[in-house]
């Protein structure tokens, strides 16, 4: 797996670390993750698990990222937990005005907000990358594997039915749901 590839060069970055466990996703117990200050997941088969690790981790007082890349692009969520605040990026004339915000678990982010809200001051619509990992999330949580070549034209059924059903003021307008940029997503 790769978990097996990196392993010996996280434990050759980080020495102090030890022995560094490679387990399944059924090992992840609530039990064993509450030993843990830092969990990071990457291609996860199921939005559920994550959000179920997620939940296990940031309980006990960890932080929880979950990173992916495709092609040239990559993304990252993460779960800081409640007790974590942060200043929204508003510009120096707001600074004193705007007060600190709770940062937003991980199940809220990926299943209360609609993909349409992800923008801010910087960003009309939501970055292209954002709507490109929230298909392919979509996607592996309801068909179990990641989309390929063999799979794109199911990949770009999925997405154009899942964005109508949840973001449908994106699909005409955003750049990353044409049928091209999705077929080659697939393809990454």
């Amino acid at each position: 797996t790769v978990a097996e590839v990196v392993r010996t060069k996280v434990e050759e970055l980080n020495p102090l670390l030890g022995d560094c466990p490679v387990v399944s996703m059924s090992e992840l117990t609530d039990d064993f993750l509450k030993d843990f200050s830092i969990v990071v997941c990457s291609r996860m088969g199921s939005l559920k698990e994550a959000i179920r690790i997620s939940n296990a981790t940031v309980a006990n007082g960890g932080k929880f990222y979950m990173v992916d890349t495709f092609g040239f692009s990559g993304a990252s969520v993460f779960d800081l937990g409640s007790n974590h605040t942060y200043r929204p990026e508003m510009g120096k004339k707001l600074l004193p005005e705007v007060g600190l915000k709770e940062h937003l678990p991980l199940e809220t982010v990926l299943q209360e907000i609609p993909l349409d809200h992800a923008t801010n001051r910087f960003h009309k619509s939501p970055p292209a990358q954002w709507v490109q990992y929230r298909c392919l999330l979509e996607y592996i949580e309801t068909k179990g594997e990641w989309p390929s070549a063999e799979t794109a034209a199911d990949f770009v059924e999925f997405c154009t039915e899942w964005i109508q059903k949840s973001a449908p003021s994106l699909l005409d307008t955003h750049p990353s749901l044409t049928e091209t940029a999705l077929l080659n997503l697939a393809r990454t």
